[in-house]
């Protein structure tokens, strides 16, 4: 069996036979997603559009003027907006670093439960009940320097992204576009690069208990002999995510539209109120089946992600294109 065939058949059964993964992959899906996704989402989706809306900002009086002395100006002119800012600013720091603890704290159970399953060998099913306390106790020691580079690692990708976008915001000449072109085709490759290696670095964490140091040199030998292997599975994952988005929407576009015809029939026959009340059921469904696919995909990548990372790490792989081109001149 080949060695994407047999990673991705073990993650598909780690992922379905083991279901408090499907609870724990929601809180992932903040900070342990795919890179890919998030790089290409910036560039071809709507978000490039409102990138020229931070030249606003930038020609702010506050910024002309200095920071300081616009910030000044800010607090005796208008003290309330400043500080139901600065309140709102303390809220958004205090969700994050919550929703950054628990989503590393998934993913540590996940990675580390997912390669003790595949080591054992056994048929990929965690016999014993699952318990969150006492997994939680085993860990607590590793959260911390996993949960210090998945902030990196979204930090690189948003800082990534900033630049790319430098000119967008400065400009929105023709010129611009293509320099936007440049600076992504330069910069997405690097990205990735850093993205592999922070996740073999957080394997090597999670799942032998190497200190960050240690951790870091064995991930990046291990990027470096592995790299075409990294960035053929990266891509087979990226193509997965989007397959797998679209399977999603299509089910909650195919479930949408027969909750919405009984809606109008309840509303005209039943009870006026009736199409509102469907319309509040059916958003509901659907939150459901898009956290449950974004949960299901993020736990097949950390699985995937994990099995790929034994492999290598244990007896290394070859990669399809090195054995494709072997065989053409062969």
């Amino acid at each position: 069996m080949s060695l994407y065939k047999s990673v991705f058949k073990d993650s598909l059964k780690l992922t379905w036979k083991n279901k408090y993964f499907w609870f724990l992959g929601v809180f992932t899906i903040f900070f342990s997603s795919s890179v890919e996704i998030d790089m290409f989402d910036n560039f071809f989706g709507p978000n490039r559009n409102y990138l020229s809306n931070y030249k606003a900002i930038l020609e702010n009086n506050m910024i002309k003027g200095g920071f300081v002395t616009g910030l000044k100006n800010w607090i005796e002119n208008d003290a309330g907006s400043f500080y139901r800012m600065l309140l709102f600013a303390l809220a958004f720091l205090a969700v994050f670093l919550i929703l950054l603890i628990i989503s590393s704290i998934a993913q540590i159970i996940i990675t580390g439960h997912s390669a003790s399953l595949i080591k054992a060998g056994n048929n990929l099913k965690n016999p014993k009940r699952f318990n969150f306390l006492e997994n939680l106790k085993k860990i607590k020691s590793i959260i911390t320097p996993v949960a210090i580079i998945n902030f990196c690692l979204k930090l690189m990708v948003n800082i990534t992204l900033i630049i790319i976008a430098l000119p967008m915001i400065i400009s929105q000449s023709n010129a611009v576009n293509w320099l936007y072109i440049i600076l992504f085709v330069i910069l997405f490759p690097a990205a990735i690069i850093i993205a592999f290696i922070t996740r073999y670095i957080a394997s090597y964490i999670i799942i032998y208990g190497q200190n960050f140091k240690q951790a870091f040199k064995n991930g990046f030998f291990l990027f470096k002999a592995n790299w075409l292997v990294s960035a053929e599975m990266s891509l087979m994952l990226f193509l997965v995510n989007i397959f797998g988005s679209l399977a999603v929407i299509f089910i909650i576009l195919a479930i949408a539209n027969p909750l919405w015809f009984l809606g109008i029939l309840i509303n005209q026959y039943i009870y006026k109120g009736g199409f509102y009340v469907i319309l509040a059921i059916s958003y509901v469904i659907f939150f459901a089946l898009f956290a449950l696919g974004a949960s299901l995909l993020a736990v097949f990548n950390i699985s995937s992600w994990t099995n790929l990372f034994l492999k290598l790490d244990k007896t290394g792989g070859e990669s399809k294109i090195v054995r494709t081109l072997s065989g053409l001149i062969k």
